[in-house]
Parts: structure tokens; sequence; C-alpha cells
């Protein structure tokens, strides 16, 4: 980064700190995320276990990213353990991503209230 340019983040594909879809993080040299968007990354494992993750749910934020285990995160949501996968041209050709995977399938949701009348 050249002195007294400021370059900012917007992530796409996931909405948030969501390890289990996969992220395509640009840069924009406006803090509106508008001009001159760049791909920089995808959601990457840095080993079969853990993810690096970008955190921030703001539309457009000064970049923050931090490693989240999949084991940790899929036992929160009681999914039992978790690991790491890439997600191959996820982000575009040779742009790739990752995401956590675990090992028990999300309950179905709740069936919707049927009208009484």
């Amino acid at each position: 980064m050249r002195a007294g340019t400021e370059i900012y983040f917007r992530d796409f594909a996931d909405k948030d700190a969501d390890v289990l879809a996969p992220g395509c993080h640009y840069s924009f040299s406006d803090a509106a995320c508008t001009l001159n968007g760049s791909f920089v990354n995808g959601d990457v494992c840095l080993n079969e276990t853990s993810i690096m993750e970008y955190t921030l749910t703001l539309p457009c934020h000064d970049g923050c990213a931090e490693r989240r285990e999949c084991d940790e995160e899929c036992g929160k949501l009681g999914l039992g353990s978790g690991k790491c996968i890439e997600v191959p041209h996820f982000c575009g050709p040779n742009q790739n991503s990752a995401r956590c995977v675990c090992d028990k399938k999300p309950p179905p949701p709740e069936p919707l209230p049927t009208n009484p009348t």
C-alpha cells in the first residue's frame, strides 16, 4: 500500500462470519467499495480443521480476518465435528475459497403453520 492510500474490503458470497459458506473478498479504493474492485482472496483452509474467515459484517470495511476451528464451529451448532475443505473456482477462474463441513447435517426447518381457515 502506498503512503496515504487506503484500501477497503467487501465480502461476497457469505454475508458475515459464516464458516459453513465459502466467501470471496475484494479490495476497493473508496470507503463505499465501488471504485477499482479487485479480487484479493477467498476464505482459506489453514490446515485440515482450521479456516481463515473474514469476520466483519459491514458492507465495506478495513479488513478483519481470524482463524476459526471447524470442530468448534460445528460443535456450537450441534453438528458434530468439522473439517475445512477448499472450494475450487468458487470466486471465479483460479479464485478458490474454502468452508467448514460438519459431520452432521443441520435439521430441516420447522414446517410453516397451516392456515386454520
